[in-house]
């Protein structure tokens, strides 16, 4: 079934009607974390200027220890599982800061969204002035041979069929590209929570903040002939990719244990990459990369 067939698309009315039914809940879970966080998940909603959905995410921000905000990979909740009993807690008003956070993410979704949009767009509407324009030419010239040849008025009804068509292309052509204008308007729904987690470290954390270890990785990597490509959110599958000169590919893990234990769902999830991924052990801030996690 693709996606703009009727039922689809019904469906996915049906399903936002009932999760807007799900009220908002609170709740306290025991996780792999290295430290306490206050976990808020907000979904932020993407559209263009005729209403049209381009797109719907989840927002994953954590709040540590000494209130800075931290962004969470969705992989977040599948690395690991929630142990023991999910207690439920009264909900809170929302953190200003986290709010703030919220918004700032929704705004970066949607400028991308908007750049990748407005590209395509912009083919569009080249292809669109280009079509019209061959159409509106083509026409004229039947119009000005007919005109031509118009002795004793015999092409009175084709010089009318020409310049009424001239009009209909005109018409057409204003009209498409008005609706290209309207799609290149894009909006972003202001962020809506959807739950808070109190999220309690359980004592087997093995992955860390790779926020804080950002400038020690990059000057590692500098040190070590690669250069950092891209730092991922918190708890993504790993946590950093850099490259060789050659284009080497290099998937890095962080972790301030001298031997973690990762879980074989965990290490089945890095799939191809796990040839290419080193565990990093950071301790006073100094690297020392143990092995490939081929050889866990």
């Amino acid at each position: 079934m693709t996606v703009d067939k009727p039922i689809f698309q019904l469906s996915l009315e049906l399903v936002q009607k009932e999760s807007e039914k799900v009220a908002l809940e609170r709740y306290m879970i025991s996780y792999p974390t290295p430290e306490p966080l206050r976990v808020e998940i907000f979904e932020v909603g993407i559209v263009d200027g005729t209403g049209k959905e381009l797109a719907s995410e989840l927002i994953h921000l954590g709040k540590r220890q000494d209130n800075s905000v931290i962004l969470l990979d969705s992989y977040w909740l599948f690395q690991a599982d929630f142990e023991g009993d999910c207690m439920k807690l009264t909900v809170e008003e929302i953190d200003a800061s986290l709010k703030q956070a919220s918004f700032h993410v929704a705004k970066n979704v949607r400028d991308h969204i908007k750049n990748r949009r407005e590209k395509q767009l912009n083919k569009v509407s080249e292809f669109l002035h280009r079509a019209f324009e061959n159409q509106y030419n083509n026409t004229l010239e039947k119009l000005t041979s007919y005109q031509n040849e118009n002795v004793d008025n015999r092409n009175r009804a084709l010089i009318n069929q020409m310049n009424a068509k001239l009009i209909d292309i005109e018409a057409r052509r204003d009209e498409r590209l008005a609706e290209i204008d309207h799609q290149k308007n894009i909006v972003m729904k202001p962020p809506k929570r959807l739950v808070q987690l109190e999220v309690v470290p359980n004592g087997r954390a093995v992955r860390s903040f790779n926020v804080d270890y950002k400038d020690v990785v990059e000057n590692y990597e500098l040190a070590n002939g690669r250069r950092l490509m891209k730092t991922y959110d918190n708890f993504a599958l790993v946590d950093f990719y850099s490259e060789r000169y050659n284009g080497e590919p290099r998937f890095i893990i962080i972790s301030e244990q001298d031997d973690p234990q990762f879980s074989e769902e965990y290490m089945e999830h890095l799939g191809d990459i796990l040839g290419n991924t080193y565990l990093y052990v950071i301790s006073d801030d100094d690297i020392s990369c143990r092995k490939s996690l081929l050889t866990f």
